[in-house]
């Protein structure tokens, strides 16, 4: 985790926002084979190249304590891209 922070840090986006999933609080309830979770990031990086014109950016390690959990340490922009901001494109990798 540390390599990955300081790596976002060297490319000029820090991960700054911290969310953590409790897999119990949901529906679905415990995310066993992190389907739930690849599919909660694909959604992620759907809603910030939107949003921010940026991918997704960040670490995310799942504890299996007591209450199962998947902490999430990201970079997001303090503002919106400006309008004229070109949107990233989409990996041609599929949905999972």
């Amino acid at each position: 985790m540390m390599e990955g922070l300081a790596f976002a840090q060297e490319i000029g986006l820090p991960l700054n926002t911290h969310l953590i999933v409790h897999w119990a609080g949901t529906l679905l309830g415990d995310d066993s084979d992190g389907n739930l979770f690849a599919n909660f990031r694909y959604l992620l990086d759907k809603r910030f190249r939107r949003k921010f014109g940026i991918a997704l950016t960040g670490i995310w390690v799942r504890e299996r304590h007591r209450n199962k959990h998947t902490r999430v340490i990201r970079s997001q922009p303090l503002s919106p891209p400006a309008a004229s901001a070109e949107p990233v494109p989409h990996s041609s990798k599929e949905r999972p």
